[in-house]
């Protein structure tokens, strides 16, 4: 429905799938890339690309590394890495 909708107002639309959390990330990549190979929409991969070593997710989730939520280091990290992405994919 996102799709036809987004489609039937701008037919010169591009969509791009975004991961930027570890929350049901295995489950929802795999959703995510489905769809993606289907249609031929990239996908970019935040999660996979920030730091996760022990020391750094304590500063990238949040209540210390306890909760899967990205913190606002985190979405301030991704937004400098989704920028960079954007324009290896010709935005």
């Amino acid at each position: 429905f996102l799709m036809d909708k987004m489609y039937e107002i701008n037919p010169n639309a591009r969509m791009v799938f975004v991961l930027s959390s570890n929350f049901a990330y295995q489950e929802g990549k795999q959703a995510f890339e489905t769809i993606a190979n289907y249609y031929k929409i990239p996908i970019i991969d935040l999660w996979s690309k920030i730091n996760t070593s022990p020391k750094s997710i304590i500063k990238i989730n949040q209540e210390d590394g306890a909760n899967q939520h990205p913190t606002t280091f985190a979405h301030e990290c991704m937004g400098r890495m989704f920028i960079g992405e954007l324009m290896k994919i010709g935005w």
